[in-house]
């Protein structure tokens, strides 16, 4: 039963996908197939947990009235994705690399071993780690209480478990829960292991669709190296859902970047992922509104102001309506902020002249990046082998575009500095507790913009044949980049 309860969404939000972006037709194929069935799923689990939410406020429990209203959701995404034509053509990487069939098996031997060690450590810890327990499946226990009972996943009487919290993991835990009728383990390590599938197939996907296919199998095998990033699945926080819904919204933008047809529904669905990001963390409403802000600026600059706020328009089409649900749980039901910082400015204004803090932070943050991965296959020595390799793309059509998703992760990364040193609570427990999920949560977007900043891999095989040009052609366009 559980299997079709979590089936049910992903199909949905595939469909959805498929009949919006009109995907198809991208070459590689593979790739356009992965992209929309891996967006489609969270996308899916997210509008399934936005539903299930607006039912628990409309006081309408009952089980088979939400797999209903689901099913008739299914129904006309189904019929949207054989109705829509999908456009010919398409933005994505069309060159051909020979080795890309042993870069595919190394990927998916990675995702095996992955998947192993997400098993072995579910097994051995099914309830997940502290916030699990006590923030993220404690609010799902709440939410499939019976009657109004499920009111008191936001109570104030929490405040030390953060009942301002959003509640897209918990809601749809809790609605599986529902569903099935039983409360169990199950649940929430599927939801976990589904999110974090779905990040590893989404920035695999989208690298090879605005790049090439060897630039996403590459792109897989960093985040693949990224230890400290895989090891946040099994411990079924809200990190790794964000870090899924911050990727398909750069993912989306920087797709949108390359398209004639289809570029507003792709900014539309840019503003659902925000959105949903929004209502799975406090962190990704501020993410969301950095990115947005830094595209319209980059858009204002090249294209105008009326083309800025247009394409920004359509990025709010898609974010609205879904917005109003975490903020009106926010600002109506369950009001209150994190105690981050103090009431006393001269307090706040004192701890950020502090030299020793910035020390501190600072050493964290490196300490942070240094345990991503193994020594040997660092994602970051791997990014920065690739980038001397490859050096970086002049003239690409997401170029301007993934420069300012770039520029927003790095403000983002910039406002969590600051948080921490201007914090009133204590610094070396709130770093050791939380920047490594900040990290995880930035770090596949800020992955997906390093692989569309860089030059094809292609670009690096002297004489390897590509379709529609000869060995000479692929040498003069060699001499040409390098």
């Amino acid at each position: 039963m559980l299997a079709v309860v979590l089936g049910l969404p992903v199909a949905t939000g595939w469909l959805a996908v498929r009949a919006l972006l009109g995907t198809p037709s991208c070459r590689p194929r593979w790739a356009a197939v992965l992209f929309e069935a891996s967006l489609g799923a969270g996308v899916g689990m997210g509008l399934a947990s936005s539903l299930h939410f607006l039912l628990l406020l409309a006081g309408i429990q009952s089980p088979a009235a939400g797999l209903g209203l689901e099913a008739v959701l299914l129904a006309a995404a189904a019929w949207l994705a054989v109705h829509i034509r999908a456009p010919q053509g398409g933005a994505g990487g069309q060159r051909a690399f020979r080795w890309n069939w042993l870069l595919a098996v190394v990927l998916c031997v990675g995702a095996a071993l992955a998947a192993l060690a997400f098993a072995t450590l579910s097994d051995a810890n099914p309830t997940g780690d502290w916030d699990a327990w006590s923030i993220w499946n404690l609010r799902a226990r709440m939410l499939a209480a019976p009657g109004d009972a499920w009111k008191s996943a936001y109570s104030p009487l929490l405040e030390h478990t953060h009942p301002y919290y959003p509640l897209l993991v918990a809601g749809f835990i809790s609605r599986c829960w529902r569903f099935t009728g039983e409360v169990s383990d199950a649940a929430p390590i599927a939801v976990a292991a589904l999110f974090q599938a779905a990040a590893l197939a989404l920035l695999v996907s989208a690298a090879a669709l605005l790049r090439s296919a060897c630039a996403g199998l590459l792109a897989g095998l960093v985040l693949l190296a990224s230890s400290r990033y895989l090891w946040q699945g099994p411990r079924q926080y809200a990190d790794v859902p964000l870090s899924f819904f911050e990727l398909g919204a750069v993912a989306l933008l920087l797709w949108a970047s390359t398209l004639e047809q289809r570029r507003n529904t792709a900014l539309v669905l840019a503003g659902a992922c925000g959105a949903f990001a929004a209502w799975t963390k406090n962190e990704g409403l501020m993410f969301f509104g950095v990115l947005t802000a830094a595209l319209l600026l980059m858009e204002w600059r090249t294209l105008g102001l009326r083309t800025a706020l247009a394409r920004w328009c359509r990025v709010a089409l898609g974010t609205a309506p879904l917005l109003l649900i975490t903020l009106h749980f926010k600002f109506l039901l369950a009001p209150g902020s994190p105690p981050f910082l103090s009431t006393s400015a001269a307090d706040t204004l004192a701890r950020l002249s502090d030299l020793g803090r910035h020390w501190q932070v600072l050493s964290a943050f490196a300490a942070e990046a240094w345990r991503l991965g193994d020594p040997w296959t660092h994602p970051i020595l791997l990014l920065a082998i690739l980038a001397a390799a490859l050096r970086f793309e002049r003239g690409s059509r997401q170029l301007p575009w993934a420069v300012a998703a770039g520029s927003a992760i790095l403000v983002v990364m910039a406002g969590f500095y600051a948080t921490y040193v201007a914090t009133q609570l204590d610094l070396r427990w709130l770093l050791g507790t939380s920047l490594d999920r900040l990290f995880a949560q930035l770090w596949p977007a800020f992955l997906l913009v390093a692989f569309t900043i860089l030059r094809w891999p292609e670009d690096l095989m002297v004489g390897q044949a590509v379709p529609g040009k000869t060995n000479k052609h692929a040498k003069k366009e060699k001499r040409r980049h390098g």
